[in-house]
């Protein structure tokens, strides 16, 4: 062929030899004036476009015979390619970077080196597991010549740390909220953030094992994240929820003056962790009969004498009794009687 690919072997062949003494026929081949071999037939792979040339040569006195031919060879294409990075953490996406004239190529492809490929020109791949790989550049020139470049252990993938931790007490009831926090961890991990509470409104640490004090007067369910990054600089979290029990505590008053004036005017229960769907409070008077009864926390007893709050009541004791659960442990209860002084 008068056009090859670079790095291709050129088929030469003498044909149609004649003359001289018609025997003892010798061929010698050169290329661009290079002696490369001899014989009717040879295979040589020519470095850059140039003349090859055959002499012939007869067993007596005939002159010499030449034919030459010239031979064009493509310029090879170098498969060159980068990435946009060659060393991640699992799972994660590189995408690759040919750096060779599109224009003069009529294909390509791609091979990542765990299984998958592309025909894309410059893919994004998602490595999901961890090791070496080997990244491989396929192209095809206009003129159908092929090249192709391997870059073993091309890309590192790493897995990611694994991450843990135990937080002890839990659960806890306030204000004993001090909660002593223990990194459970791969061996290779380096550092270490802690954020306590959302987005870390409670703040945060660096230590691998640290102690922290929630709010001691207000119980609830309190994120915790640690993340963790590893010598290769991969990360990992997790979160969990730190629970801890408000106070059961339930507070009734001994007196109260219902005269409007703005002060104590209502019999009201109060306390913390008091479950609202679960409460009971009854107000007796000395006949032992019921003259107020709600199951609202929020509804206090102003001082009527009957339900239907026709009358209010004289001044006086008045006997009370007050059912009320825990909203966190909901088996925990309580049932408070006793009197209440009315003062008008």
């Amino acid at each position: 062929d008068e056009l090859i690919c670079g790095g291709a072997l050129a088929s030469l062949q003498a044909v149609a030899a004649s003359g001289g003494s018609g025997v003892g026929y010798t061929y010698d081949w050169t290329w661009s004036g290079i002696p490369v071999g001899s014989g009717a037939g040879l295979a040589y792979a020519p470095v850059a476009t140039g003349e090859f040339c055959v002499t012939l040569s007869d067993n007596c006195e005939t002159p010499d015979a030449t034919a030459c031919q010239w031979v064009v060879i493509e310029t090879p294409i170098p498969a060159i390619f980068s990435s946009d990075t060659t060393a991640a953490c699992v799972p994660d996406v590189i995408q690759m970077i040919p750096e060779v004239d599109q224009t003069l190529l009529s294909s390509w492809m791609w091979t990542f080196g765990d299984g998958e490929g592309s025909m894309d020109w410059s893919p994004v791949h998602t490595y999901g597991l961890a090791g070496s790989f080997d990244v491989t550049f396929q192209i095809e020139s206009l003129l159908g010549c092929e090249y192709s470049w391997t870059q073993p252990d091309y890309i590192s993938m790493f897995p990611r740390p694994m991450v843990g931790f135990v937080a002890s007490p839990q659960p806890t009831t306030v204000p004993e909220t001090s909660i002593d926090f223990e990194a459970v961890n791969s061996p290779d991990v380096v550092t270490w953030n802690w954020i306590f509470g959302m987005n870390g409104e409670l703040g945060g640490s660096v230590e691998p094992n640290p102690t922290f004090v929630f709010p001691i007067d207000q119980g609830g369910l309190y994120p915790v994240t640690l993340e963790v990054i590893d010598e290769n600089n991969c990360s990992n979290q997790v979160t969990r929820v730190i629970e801890i029990f408000d106070l059961f505590n339930v507070f009734i008053p001994t007196a109260f003056s219902p005269n409007n004036d703005g002060v104590n005017d209502a019999f009201r229960v109060v306390g913390s962790d008091i479950d609202p769907n679960r409460f009971l409070m009854q107000i007796y008077n000395r006949w032992d009969e019921v003259i107020f009864e709600t199951t609202d926390l929020e509804k206090p007893w102003h001082g009527p004498a009957t339900t239907d709050g026709a009358h209010f009541a004289q001044d006086g004791v008045y006997f009370y009794r007050v059912v009320a659960y825990s909203l966190s442990k909901s088996a925990e209860r309580k049932e408070l009687t006793g009197w209440v002084q009315l003062l008008r």
